[in-house]
């Protein structure tokens, strides 16, 4: 995640972008930012942006192109999680859980 990104069909690849650091937003989310990526026959050079969500689990959550050759991924991971997300997470686990048994 830290390199590259590219999309891959078959045996040919298109660069998306090269690793261009961490933004940090006012709302405290974090994105991963690629940039410089092969350009488009008809556009500017293709970009992508990882939006990293607090999660219990890696999750693909969705991939969208908002504009020509301008990628968003939005990605739940427990990597994006701070302290206090985390531990709203892990009592939100132990509520099901508890569900879970309540019910068998």
């Amino acid at each position: 995640p830290f390199d590259k990104a590219s999309q891959k069909e078959g045996d040919s690849s298109t660069s998306i972008g090269k690793w261009a650091g961490l933004d940090h937003k006012n709302d405290g989310s974090i994105s991963m930012k690629f940039d410089n990526g092969q350009k488009c026959w008809n556009g500017p050079k293709r970009s992508l942006e990882v939006r990293l969500l607090c999660g219990t689990n890696d999750v693909l959550l969705n991939v969208d192109e908002p504009s020509t050759c301008l990628y968003t991924i939005d990605l739940k991971t427990p990597s994006a999680c701070d302290i206090k997300r985390a531990e709203k997470l892990k009592f939100d686990l132990l509520d099901e859980e508890t569900e879970i048994h309540d019910e068998l």
